[in-house]
C-alpha cells in the first residue's frame, strides 16, 4: 500500500502562529520486525508570538501514515493514536481522513489565543512504522479576521533505529573571553552507520567549517566573536540520509575582536584599551516553589547585551513558560518576542539543561519579561518536600558597561 501523505492545503498562506513538535523518545524509535511494536508520543505546541490576539476556528494536524520513512506510522495504525487536549478546546479524529486530527475551541473565550500563551496538544501512543527517516506533519489552521484565513505549515519529526540518541548539546560556559577556547559537550548512543558533524563559523580562518566528530563527545574551539554551532546526526549519505537530527547551540564572546574588509584612517587614530565589562548580575528569575508561579517584570538596558534564559519541569502535571519580548528604541513596530516552554518529566537529571532562549538586546530597549510556572496536578507534597517543581534560569550578559534597570516588577 502507499504511503499517505500528510495532507497539504497548496493555496494556504504561512501560518500566523509557531508550532513546535517535539517528539519521546527523539528521535522516534522505528519498529524491528519481530519484535514488540515501537510506541511513540508526539507533543504539539502552539502558540501565538505575534503582538496581539487572535480568534482561532480550527487547527488540523495530518500525519503521513504508510509504511515509508516520511510516515509516521502504518494506516491500520493509526486507530491506535490516543488524544489529550487543553481545556477549552476538543481533538477529534476526521472522519474518511487516516491519520488526521481537528482541534477547535468550545466557546468563543477559547477560541480567542492571546500572545504568549501555549497551547498543547499531544497524540500519544503512536505505533511508529519500521522505515528509518523524517516523518512529516502538516498543521492546518484557520483563524478569523474579517473573514477565514488559512494558515499551513509542515513539521518534520526525525525516525531512527531503536537506540540512536543526540542529547545535551551545550557549551560548558556560556560566556568566555576573545581568543580563549569554548568547550562543547553533548551525549550521543550511535547506532550502526550513524555519523556526527559540527558546524560552524570559523572566524580565525573566515569560512565555514565542518568536523567530522562521530568517536567524541566534546569539542575544543578558539573563539573571537559570538558563535552558532549545529551538531547534525546522520545515517546514510550525508547529502540524502535516511536518518538527519540537528541540535544547536551557541557562545557568545565577550568584547569580541573587531572584524572588518576594508579599514581606512584619516587622519591621526588612537588604539584604546578595553572597556572594564560590568558585572552586575541582577536577580531575573522567580524564587523557587513548589506551587504556581506567575511573574512579570519590565527593564531598560543601559547598554548593548544578550540576554539568555531557560526553563525546567520535573514531574507530571507541570509545566512552566518563559516570554521575553525586546522594544528597542525609537523604531516602532520593531519589537520581537521570544518564548520557550517545557512540561512533565522531560528528563529526571536534576541538573540537565532545559529549553533555553537567547535575545539580543540593543542600548536603551525595553525589556518585558513574563514566567509562567504551572503546577497542574495534585501532589504529595510530603513525599515531595524539599523538591522543587521548576528550575529556572536568566542571566544577563552585557557586550559594553551597564545593567539592565528595573522598571516595573509585578
Amino acid at each position: 500500500m502507499n504511503d499517505i501523505p500528510a495532507a497539504g492545503g497548496g493555496s494556504a498562506q504561512p501560518p500566523l502562529f509557531d508550532y513546535q513538535s517535539p517528539t519521546k523518545p527523539s528521535p522516534l524509535d522505528v519498529t524491528v520486525e519481530g519484535a514488540e511494536v515501537s510506541r511513540g508520543k508526539l507533543r504539539i505546541t502552539v502558540t501565538n508570538t505575534t503582538s496581539t490576539t487572535h480568534t482561532c476556528d480550527t487547527l488540523t494536524f495530518a500525519l503521513a501514515v504508510g509504511g515509508g520513512a516520511a510516515a509516521f506510522t502504518a494506516a491500520h495504525k493509526a486507530a491506535d493514536i490516543q488524544i489529550t487536549h487543553p481545556s477549552g478546546w476538543a481533538l477529534e479524529t476526521v472522519s474518511g481522513r487516516t491519520g488526521v486530527f481537528e482541534a477547535s475551541p468550545n466557546d468563543e473565550a477559547a477560541a480567542d489565543v492571546p500572545r504568549n500563551t501555549p497551547l498543547e496538544f499531544v497524540l500519544s501512543n503512536i505505533a511508529v512504522n519500521t522505515a528509518p527517516g523524517t516523518a512529516e506533519l502538516v498543521v492546518t489552521e484557520k483563524t478569523i479576521q474579517g473573514g477565514t484565513r488559512v494558515g499551513e505549515t509542515k513539521l518534520y519529526c526525525p525516525k531512527a533505529t531503536g537506540g540512536l540518541r543526540l542529547a545535551d548539546f551545550r557549551p560548558t560556559l556560556q560566556v568566555i573571553p576573545a581568543g580563549d577556547k569554548a568547550e562543547l559537550t553533548w551525549k550521543f548512543t550511535p547506532v550502526e552507520g550513524a555519523k556526527v558533524d559540527l558546524h560552524y563559523f570559523d572566524a580565525a580562518e573566515g569560512k565555514e567549517k565542518k568536523v567530522s566528530v562521530s568517536g567524541d563527545r566534546n569539542h575544543q574551539v578558539r573563539l573571537y566573536e559570538d558563535t552558532s554551532f549545529m551538531l547534525h546526526a546522520y545515517v546514510g549519505p550525508e547529502a540524502a540520509p535516511t536518518v538527519s537530527y540537528q541540535l544547536y547551540t551557541f557562545v557568545t564572546v565577550s568584547l569580541p575582536y573587531l572584524r572588518t574588509k576594508d579599514l581606512t584612517v584619516v587622519g591621526a587614530a588612537s588604539l584604546l584599551g578595553r572597556a572594564r565589562p560590568h558585572t552586575t548580575r541582577p536577580r531575573l528569575t522567580p524564587e523557587p516553589s513548589v506551587t504556581t508561579v506567575n511573574l512579570s517584570a519590565s527593564y531598560t538596558a543601559e547598554t548593548d547585551g544578550l540576554l539568555t534564559g531557560s526553563v525546567r519541569t520535573f514531574f507530571e502535571g507541570t509545566n512552566a513558560q518563559l516570554a521575553v519580548t525586546v522594544k528597542p528604541p525609537n523604531a516602532t513596530g520593531t519589537e520581537h518576542t521570544a518564548y520557550v516552554y517545557c512540561a512533565d518529566d522531560v528528563d529526571s537529571r536534576v541538573y540537565a539543561p532545559g529549553p533555553n532562549l537567547a535575545m539580543p538586546v540593543p542600548k536603551g530597549s525595553t525589556v518585558d519579561v513574563d514566567w509562567k510556572l504551572v503546577r497542574s496536578a495534585e501532589f504529595d507534597d510530603a513525599q515531595h518536600a524539599g523538591t522543587h517543581l521548576f528550575a529556572t534560569t536568566m542571566e544577563w550578559h552585557p557586550w559594553g558597561t551597564g545593567k539592565l534597570v528595573p522598571m516595573t516588577t509585578v
